[in-house]
């Protein structure tokens, strides 16, 4: 494990809001940047986190990023969009499912469920409102969030 040394993306901000470090528009792009490929690299190795807000991000210093609490995320082995069980006979094959081992689901022709109950409400993607399947597409909304209240942020 390795220990990072700065804050996470929300103690930055309340920093910024308060004035205690000052934020610039080139400060913002950089670090808008370094989110945006933490993202990508998370999404190449086909894991969807479904948790990320700024309490999951760390913020070095010098502004390079760290995505962390990878409690809620999901390796997609299937590379489409899981579907996202809405009754009490499809949570009840759920936790059958999820009893396989992981070789027989990896080998399985059938499209993973997984819960709608992911994600910090306000970074909350349309499709799990409206209990819809989703994929990689759930963290690219809650990146587009993220960005605009860095943005917000650094136009003060």
């Amino acid at each position: 494990m390795e220990i990072f040394k700065g804050d996470n993306l929300q103690q930055f901000l309340n920093k910024v809001k308060v004035k205690k470090i000052n934020f610039e528009e080139d400060q913002c792009k950089l670090l808008a940047f370094n989110l945006i490929k933490a993202v990508d690299y998370l999404h190449r190795s086909n894991i969807i986190h479904r948790d990320l807000k700024p309490a999951n991000v760390l913020v070095a210093d010098n502004l390079d990023v760290k995505i962390c609490d990878f409690g809620l995320s999901r390796v997609n082995h299937f590379l489409d969009e899981f579907e996202v069980p809405n009754s009490k006979d499809a949570r009840l094959a759920l936790s059958q499912i999820l009893k396989k081992s992981r070789r027989e689901r990896r080998h399985s022709s059938k499209k993973r469920s997984l819960t709608p109950y992911v994600v910090s409400r306000i970074y909350r993607a349309p499709e799990i409102a409206l209990m819809e399947p989703y994929s990689f597409s759930l963290d690219i909304w809650s990146l587009g969030c993220i960005v605009a209240e860095l943005l917000f942020s650094a136009s003060k």
